[in-house]
């Protein structure tokens, strides 16, 4: 035979080999996978596997056997609070997963699907105890996949997408209480761990949770949410969310409230790159309408921008660790140990800064237009090793080592209806400046000294 055809020969034995090296190599992946999963509290209950020479899918159930270890595993992730209650919620939870992947390597991206089962022994009890029939209903609704993520997952660069499975269901209790839950076209998209990604977005067309018993009725809409992050570490973050839309309506009670929230944008980052560590946080709302069976009143451009800078690094870091350890920040303990945290934080000094607090207009049916106002501020904590002694004897104490530089500028609308409610207030009109239709207020602490506009106070 000759040397070409022995070649060609190879190759085509190659490419042939290629789904069976493929499905060897992700098999391989996913099962030691399975045996981290079982580290973090979980069980593998049912491994089926389906192989043809290209594709191959593979069906899992998990029960979540250990919800503390869980807990723990999440923990590392995360900075926000678990409460202890979640532990009951979750031990006993049995979930599905189906993996479908090419067995040529990197041909196309892992196709995952994965949906709770059923919920945990304590839930489907305390459920079961109250109304047996809506406990069924969960089972069967569950059973069925209605609450599915579909994730495509790329490994060769840990990108990702998928959506979470539209949910549209109405229900009435044995008790006349009628819930109805709606999610429409919640999508995501991001890169890294599934996990623990380093960046991630997600839109959400429309959710809608409501109650009816009788002429009572609760809703709460949440109409068009886009949110996207990009994370270099828990330290070190950016992340803003967008509601085009948020009501809450409660009719039939004797507090009939209807609230409306237009163009809600929040943004937060964090970073602890630089020599200090820094905090920043913007939120704004176009428009809060609020009507009541006793009050109406509308909100237009509500603005607030604060930052902290200037923070020690490794003391922020322990404030954040400590605060994410801590599964109950009401204990003695934990509330100890903040605090002392907190201390030990401002006494290497920081920079507290209202970029912006602002209000544009207010209108109330009883008042008519007040207009709004206008708050910058800036707060300045010298470096003190002894501040916490301070506080302990007298928080007085403490403003020696605090600068303050407050300027508010308030509609003359506002003030006089806040002049009905505080008197003590009236004291400092004399010091105001007026500017147009607004009452100025420059106010400053250094060295304990309290100067407003250009007047000691002190």
């Amino acid at each position: 035979m000759k040397k070409s055809a022995i070649i060609v020969l190879l190759i085509l034995v190659v490419i042939a080999t290629l789904p069976v090296i493929g499905n060897s190599f992700m098999s391989k992946t996913i099962d030691e996978r399975l045996t981290q999963l079982e580290s973090f509290g979980l069980e593998t209950t049912s491994n089926e596997h389906n192989s043809t020479y290209l594709n191959t899918t593979r069906h899992f159930e998990f029960l979540l056997k250990d919800s503390q270890k869980f807990i723990n595993y999440i923990k590392q992730y995360s900075d926000a609070q678990i409460p202890p209650y979640i532990n009951a919620m979750l031990d006993g939870v049995l979930l599905g997963a189906d993996i479908e992947y090419s067995n040529l390597p990197f041909a196309k991206a892992v196709t995952i699907e994965i949906y709770p089962l059923s919920l945990s022994h304590e839930m489907r009890a305390y459920i079961g105890e109250r109304d047996l029939q809506f406990s069924t209903y969960i089972d069967k609704f569950l059973h069925t996949r209605g609450i599915l993520y579909h994730i495509n997952y790329n490994l060769l660069n840990d990108d990702f997408d998928g959506y979470v499975k539209d949910i549209k269901q109405n229900y009435k209790l044995s008790d006349g209480l009628e819930l109805d839950v709606t999610l429409q076209k919640a999508t995501f998209k991001g890169n890294g761990e599934l996990i623990a990604p380093n960046q991630l977005s997600s839109r959400v067309k429309r959710l809608e949770i409501g109650a009816i018993k009788g002429a009572r009725e609760v809703n709460i809409i949440l109409n068009k949410f886009t949110s996207k992050s990009n994370f270099e570490s828990q330290s070190t973050y950016i992340t803003s969310a967008e509601f085009k839309n948020i009501e809450l309506l409660i009719n039939g009670t004797a507090q009939d409230l209807n609230v409306t929230i237009d163009d809600v944008n929040v943004n937060g980052s964090s970073n602890d790159q630089g020599d200090k560590a820094e905090l920043n946080s913007k939120t704004s709302i176009k428009k809060v309408y609020f009507t009541s069976s006793d009050r109406v009143f509308n909100l237009k451009d509500l603005s607030l921008d604060i930052a902290v800078n200037a923070l020690d690094k490794k003391s922020y870091e322990e404030l954040r660790i400590l605060i994410s350890k801590n599964s109950n920040l009401n204990s003695p303990v934990s509330q100890r140990e903040i605090q002392n945290s907190m201390f030990n934080l401002l006494q290497k000094g920081l920079v507290f800064e209202i970029a912006d607090f602002s209000l544009k207009n207010i209108n109330t049916d009883r008042l008519g237009d007040l207009n709004g106002f206008d708050i910058k501020s800036k707060f300045t904590f010298k470096v003190d090793p002894t501040l916490k002694q301070k506080i302990e004897i007298s928080p007085l104490l403490a403003l020696a080592g605090m600068n303050v530089n407050t300027n508010i500028k308030i509609s003359k609308e506002i003030y006089t209806e806040l002049l009905k409610n505080q008197s003590m207030l009236a004291s400092l009109t004399k010091y105001a400046k007026v500017v147009g239709n607004n009452y100025i207020f420059d106010i400053s602490l250094i060295d304990s000294k309290i100067v407003l506009n250009g007047k000691a106070l002190n």
